[in-house]
C-alpha cells in the first residue's frame, strides 16, 4: 500500500496526522514536541504485515480494513459520537468485567533508538503504578512493548502510560445493534445507557465491528465494546524522565555488572481456598552496564548445602518453595553476555513468616435453653481463611471466668447435659487455618429448665421404678412431699437425716405430748408456752430460787422472787428485788454526760508533742478528748508613743468521746503556735486525730494579726463516719484584739446554746488583757496602771473544767505597761490553757515583749519605741484525754 492507493482512507489518515502533530510538553511546560511522530529505517524485503506492526505503536493508533479501505486511529482521547440505550440492543450482552491475570500487566518497559544516544537500541523508563501493583496482590507484571519507530524518550514514557492505562480498562461486552450503529467505526468512542448493568453514559471504545443477520432482529451490528474514560489518555509532565546519555562503551569479555543492596522481604498472603502461601519475595536496583545479560539467583534452606539456582533477566524473584519458620540463604550474581559472572553478593537470610492475622470474630450468637440443654448459634466469619470455632462457658458473666468446651466448625451448637433451672453464659472465638485466634464474641446466656411434678402423668413412676438411695435431699424439691403423701409409719427415725427436721417444716400443733417420746430435747426454737418445774438449766442460764450468783462462764440467773443476775463469777450485776439494790462485782464505768464532755472534775492527762496513742493510752475502754491547735502570733508595731499591737487568733477546739478497743492504731500530730514576724504575725498550725490512716478530728490554728487587726479564728471539723461518737463538739477559734495594746484570743470550751446558756460568749476585740475560756465569768484580768506590775483580779470566779480549778494560773494573761524612761521590760501575762495572752506596752527606753499564748491561745500585742521587745507567740497545740 502507498501514495494514491485508493484502498487507504484518506479522511482517516488525515485526522490521525493531525492528533500526532499537535504540540504536547515534556518534562517541562516550556519544552514542546510533537504528540507523535514516526522515525526509521524499513527494509524493502521485510513482510508488510510486520513493518505495519512496528509502525502503529509508534501512535498508539489503531490499524483496520472497514468498508473496503484501510482507516488509523491515532491514540487520543475524542469526545464519544454516538450514545445507545436499551431501546438500540438487538441481543443480550456477553461481559466480561476483568481480563485473565494471564493478560493483565502493571507495568510497561521496552527499548527505543534513542536520538540523544546516536540512536543506540536503549531502555526508556519502566512505567508502572503502585495501585496496579497492590491489585495485583503486588506481584509485579510487566509488558514488553519495543517501539522500534520511536526516537525520544518522553514520546515512548507516554506511550507506555497510554499502553498502561488503556490495558487497566478491563470490561469488555459484544453485543448486536440495531443499524443506527452503523455510524460508528473501530476507535470510535461511544456512550452506553443501560438499566440492567446500572451504564449512566458509560464510555466504551469501539474494538470491533461487523454486520450481521439475527434470526430474531434481521440485520444487525455486532460490535466488541471496551471500556475507556478520559484519564485513560491522561499524561502529566511530572511523569517524564529526561533520558540518560552515555557514551558508547564497547564492553570487554569479562566485563560484569554490580549488583546493590538486596532486599527480603515476607510476602505471604492467603490463597483463594483459605489456605496461607509463603512466599519470600527478592528484589534489587536493576544494573548498569557490564555487557548485562541476566541474574542468577541462588537459594537454599539454610541447613542444607546445595543451592538452587533462578535465572532470569528481572531485578525480582519469588520464592514460594517455603514454609513458615525456614530460614532461607540466598546469593545473586550477574552474567553478561558472554557468559562471564560477577562475583556472588553477601549470602543473606530470611525467615519465613506465616499468617499472623485472626479471622473476625463471630457475630449475632444467641442461645435457648431446654431441658438441661442449651442451644447456641451464631455467624461466622467470612474471612477466607476461617477454620473452626472454640466456645467457652461460665455461669458467671465475665468470659475470664469461662472454660472451652468445644470446637466446631458450624454455626450451632447444643450443649447438654446440664445442671437444671441454672444460667449459663456462652462465648465463642474464631481460629483460622494458620491457628490465628480471635478475641471473644459478644456473650449470650439462657437457662435450663426442670420437670416439674406437673409434666409427669399420675402412677408414672412407680416404687420398683427406683432404685434404693437414688433419690436424695438434694433432688427434692422444697415442700414437694407433705404429710397426705406419706404412707402412715413410713418414716421412721432411721430414715431421717441429723437435722434435717428443724421448726420451720413443723406445722403448728404437729407436734403433741403423745408424739414425744425421749427425755432430752435439743435445737428446739418455738413458742412452748408456760413451763413448770423445779431446776431449768439451759446453758448457763439457770432458774431456781435460790444462788443469786453464776455458777461458771458467762450467762443470766433468773429467780423467781424477781431477782436477776448478769455475767459470770467475780464478775457480774444483780439486782435484789426485796432491797431494791443493785450490787455491781468489778468496775463501774461513769459514762454520764458530763464525764464524756470533759466538764466534770476529773483529772486529764494532756500530751504536747505529736505522738502515737497506742501506747501512751490506758487500754481498751471509754475515752473523752480535748483537742486544741496552735494559737496566732501577735503584731508588734514599733511607733511613738501609744500605736496598735494586734492580738493573734485563737484556733479550733474539738471535744469528742468513744470507745477504744485497744488495738487501733490511734495518733495524735500537734499544730504549733505561730511566731510573731514584725508587723504581721504568723498563724498557728492544725493539730489532728487520726483513727487507723483516716482523720477524725482537725483544729485548724489561729490567724496571726496584721498590722492594726487582729488575727482571725482557726476553725474545727470532725468527722461523724470514723467511728460511732458518744459526745461531739466543735467550735471555731475567736479573733485576736484589734485594740491598741490588743490582748490575744481565748477559746470557746463551753457549747454557749446548750452548755452555757446564761453566759455570754467572750470575743476578745476590745479588750488588752489575754482571752479567757470563752464566756465573760472566764476573763483575763483587767488592765493594769502605768508602770504596775501586779495584776489585779477583780473578777474572780470558781468553775472546774477537766479537773483544773481556774484560778490566777489558768486565765487570760494580764497586761503590762511601762511608760517611764527607765529601760526595763512591760512582759505581757502568759495566758493559761485554752486562754490568750496578754498585750505589753512601753515608751521611751524602755521595751515591750507581749504574752504568749496558752494551748491554743492567741499570742498578745507589743507596742514599743525603740524596737527591742517582740510580740506575744501563739501557744502550741495540745491533746487531753481521759479514761471514763
Amino acid at each position: 500500500y502507498g501514495l494514491g492507493d485508493d484502498k487507504i482512507d484518506d479522511t482517516s489518515f488525515a485526522a490521525a496526522a493531525n492528533e500526532c502533530d499537535e504540540d504536547v510538553a515534556t518534562e517541562s511546560e516550556i519544552i514542546t514536541e510533537k504528540r507523535y511522530t514516526i522515525n526509521g529505517v524499513v527494509s524493502a524485503n521485510r513482510p508488510i504485515g510486520g513493518v505495519l506492526e512496528d509502525m502503529v505503536p509508534s501512535c498508539a493508533g489503531t490499524l483496520f480494513y472497514g468498508a473496503g479501505k484501510w482507516m488509523l486511529k491515532a491514540g487520543a482521547y475524542t469526545s464519544p459520537v454516538k450514545t445507545f440505550t436499551d431501546d438500540d440492543f438487538r441481543s443480550g450482552i456477553d461481559l466480561d468485567t476483568k481480563v485473565s491475570f494471564r493478560d493483565t500487566f502493571n507495568a510497561v518497559q521496552g527499548t527505543y533508538p534513542s536520538k540523544d544516544n546516536n540512536y543506540i537500541t536503549s531502555d526508556y523508563p519502566k512505567i508502572s503504578d503502585a495501585t496496579y501493583l497492590s491489585q495485583d496482590n503486588n506481584e509485579e507484571s510487566v509488558l514488553d512493548l519495543p517501539l522500534n519507530y520511536t526516537t525520544s524518550t518522553y514520546t515512548a514514557q507516554r506511550l507506555a502510560k497510554l499502553t498502561l492505562l488503556r490495558g487497566r480498562q478491563q470490561m469488555t461486552f459484544s453485543a448486536d445493534f440495531g443499524t443506527e450503529a452503523m455510524e460508528v467505526e473501530v476507535g470510535d468512542i461511544v456512550q452506553i445507557t443501560h438499566d440492567r448493568y446500572s451504564f449512566s453514559s458509560k464510555q466504551f471504545e469501539v474494538i470491533s465491528w461487523q454486520m450481521a443477520v439475527n434470526e430474531q432482529a434481521g440485520l444487525v451490528v455486532r460490535m466488541t465494546l471496551r471500556e475507556t474514560s478520559q484519564s485513560a489518555f491522561a499524561w502529566n509532565t511530572s511523569d517524564a524522565t529526561a533520558a540518560t546519555v552515555r557514551a558508547t562503551i564497547v564492553p570487554g569479555v569479562t566485563d560484569t555488572a554490580t549488583i546493590g543492596q538486596v532486599t527480603a522481604t515476607n510476602t505471604g498472603f492467603v490463597d483463594g481456598d483459605g489456605t496461607f502461601v509463603s512466599r519470600v519475595t527478592l528484589n534489587w536496583p536493576d544494573v548498569v552496564g557490564g555487557n548485562f545479560s541476566h541474574y542468577e539467583v541462588d537459594h537454599k534452606l539454610s541447613s542444607d548445602s546445595q543451592y538452587k539456582t533462578i535465572i532470569t533477566p528481572n531485578s525480582l524473584v519469588n520464592l514460594s518453595d517455603y514454609k513458615k519458620d525456614d530460614v532461607v540463604n540466598y546469593r545473586l550474581r550477574t552474567v553478561n553476555t558472554l557468559g562471564a559472572t560477577s562475583d556472588y553478593t553477601t549470602v543473606g537470610a530470611i525467615t519465613v513468616v506465616g499468617d499472623t492475622t485472626a479471622p473476625a470474630v463471630a457475630t449475632s450468637i444467641s442461645a435457648s435453653g431446654g431441658f438441661r440443654s442449651i442451644s447456641i448459634e451464631w455467624t461466622n466469619p467470612t474471612d477466607v481463611d476461617f477454620s473452626y470455632v472454640e466456645i467457652y462457658r461460665s455461669t458467671s458473666s465475665q468470659s475470664s471466668s469461662s472454660t472451652k468446651i468445644a470446637e466446631t466448625a458450624s454455626d450451632y451448637y447444643i450443649d447438654a447435659p446440664l445442671s437444671g433451672n441454672t444460667t449459663f453464659y456462652y462465648w465463642v472465638k474464631s481460629l483460622d487455618l494458620s491457628g490465628n485466634i480471635s478475641g471473644f464474641s459478644a456473650s449470650a446466656s439462657a437457662t435450663t429448665s426442670l420437670i416439674e411434678s406437673s409434666d409427669i402423668p399420675a402412677d408414672t413412676i412407680t416404687e420398683t421404678m427406683i432404685s434404693d438411695d437414688s433419690i436424695s435431699t438434694a433432688k427434692i424439691k422444697a415442700n414437694a412431699i407433705s404429710a397426705n403423701e406419706l404412707a402412715a409409719d413410713s418414716v421412721t427415725s432411721g430414715k431421717i437425716e441429723a437435722g434435717a427436721i428443724t421448726a420451720a417444716k413443723i406445722a403448728a400443733d404437729a407436734v403433741t405430748a403423745d408424739k414425744i417420746s425421749t427425755n432430752t430435747l435439743s435445737a428446739v426454737s418455738a413458742d412452748m408456752g408456760a413451763i413448770t418445774g423445779g431446776t431449768l438449766t439451759l446453758g448457763n442460764i439457770v432458774v431456781n430460787s435460790t444462788n443469786m450468783e453464776p455458777t461458771s462462764g458467762s450467762g443470766v440467773r433468773l429467780e423467781n422472787d424477781g431477782d436477776v443476775a448478769f455475767g459470770g463469777q467475780g464478775q457480774y450485776v444483780a439486782f435484789t428485788a426485796s432491797s431494791g439494790k443493785i450490787l455491781v462485782a468489778g468496775e463501774l464505768v461513769n459514762l454520764n454526760q458530763d464525764a464524756l464532755a470533759g466538764r466534770d472534775s476529773a483529772t486529764y492527762s494532756v500530751i504536747t508533742s505529736t505522738e502515737n496513742l497506742t501506747n501512751n493510752l490506758a487500754g481498751a475502754g471509754f475515752y473523752s478528748f480535748v483537742m486544741v491547735g496552735g494559737g496566732g502570733s501577735s503584731a508588734r508595731m514599733d511607733t511613738d508613743e501609744y500605736g496598735s499591737g494586734c492580738g493573734g487568733g485563737s484556733s479550733g477546739i474539738a471535744r469528742f468521746s468513744f470507745k477504744w478497743d485497744g488495738s487501733t492504731s490511734l495518733s495524735f500530730t500537734r499544730g504549733s503556735g505561730g511566731n510573731t514576724n514584725g508587723n504581721i504575725g504568723n498563724s498557728g498550725t492544725a493539730s489532728s486525730f487520726s483513727v487507723g490512716n483516716t482523720t477524725l478530728a482537725t483544729t485548724n490554728g489561729g490567724g496571726g494579726a496584721n498590722n492594726n487587726v487582729g488575727g482571725s479564728g482557726g476553725t474545727a471539723t470532725l468527722s461523724n463516719n470514723v467511728v460511732t461518737l458518744l459526745f461531739s463538739y466543735t467550735s471555731d477559734g475567736k479573733s485576736g484584739s484589734s485594740a491598741a495594746e490588743g490582748g490575744g484570743a481565748g477559746i470557746d470550751f463551753l457549747d454557749p446554746t446548750n452548755e452555757a446558756p446564761n453566759a455570754t460568749a467572750f470575743i476578745n476585740n476590745t479588750s488588752r488583757s489575754g482571752g479567757g475560756m470563752g464566756t465573760n465569768q472566764l476573763n483575763g484580768y483587767s488592765g493594769l496602771n502605768s508602770d504596775d506590775t501586779t495584776p489585779t483580779d477583780n473578777n474572780a470566779v470558781n468553775f472546774n473544767f477537766m479537773g483544773l480549778q481556774v484560778t490566777n494560773t489558768y486565765r487570760g494573761g494580764n497586761i503590762a505597761r511601762r511608760n517611764s524612761d527607765s529601760g526595763l521590760t512591760a512582759q505581757g501575762g502568759s495566758g493559761g490553757p485554752f486562754c490568750g495572752g496578754g498585750a505589753a506596752s512601753a515608751n521611751q527606753n524602755s521595751h515591750a515583749v507581749g504574752g504568749v499564748g496558752g494551748y491554743g491561745g492567741g499570742g498578745g500585742g507589743r507596742k514599743d519605741d525603740v524596737g527591742g521587745g517582740t510580740g506575744g507567740q501563739g501557744g502550741n497545740g495540745a491533746l487531753y484525754w481521759k479514761k471514763l
